[in-house]
């Protein structure tokens, strides 16, 4: 959804090695392979996760529920050691065009990642404690979920930054 600035600025900021694309609009490309939700906040990418063999073969395709669910490694490291693959290194993908010089309206800075993620955990705590042992189970899994989702990306990004 984001635009090509956008997108480097992204790739600049997490030094990704691979390339991103840039449909806003959702048109080209989102709306195609399905993961478009034109609904929500004037149209979002529901974010999903690809793996692509050398070939161009999916092998694996992982998808979030809405912008508040993300992908856990575990859910496509399998299929990647199914192949027997491993990782490689690879250069950091430079985009052709410049990244954006001002903030950009939806890109959350690093800084704000490990807080954003703590409130989305403790916030799902608050709500899960608040259920009533009667409540249907799958909301109780969904709050559990979505907690375990959020205390991964903290620790990732405790991780990553040295936190």
């Amino acid at each position: 959804m984001d635009s090509p600035e956008a997108s480097a600025a992204m790739a600049a900021r997490w030094r990704l090695p691979f390339k991103l694309i840039s449909d806003p609009g959702g048109d080209a490309i989102l709306g195609e392979l399905g993961i478009y939700n034109p609904d929500e906040r004037d149209g979002i990418a529901i974010p999903t996760l690809y793996v692509i063999s050398p070939s161009g073969e999916v092998i694996s395709e992982v998808g979030s529920r809405d912008f508040a669910d993300r992908v856990h490694d575990e859910d496509v490291i399998g299929a990647i050691e199914a192949r027997g693959w491993s990782a490689i290194e690879t250069p950091v993908w430079v985009p052709e065009v410049e990244p954006a010089s001002e903030p950009v309206a939806g890109a959350v800075p690093v800084s704000a990642y490990i807080p954003y993620f703590k409130g989305n955990q403790f916030g799902a705590y608050a709500v899960r404690s608040r259920l009533s042992p009667d409540t249907e189970k799958t909301a109780r899994d969904e709050l559990a979920a979505h907690m375990k989702m959020s205390a991964s990306m903290v620790e990732a990004f405790e991780a990553h930054m040295g936190a």
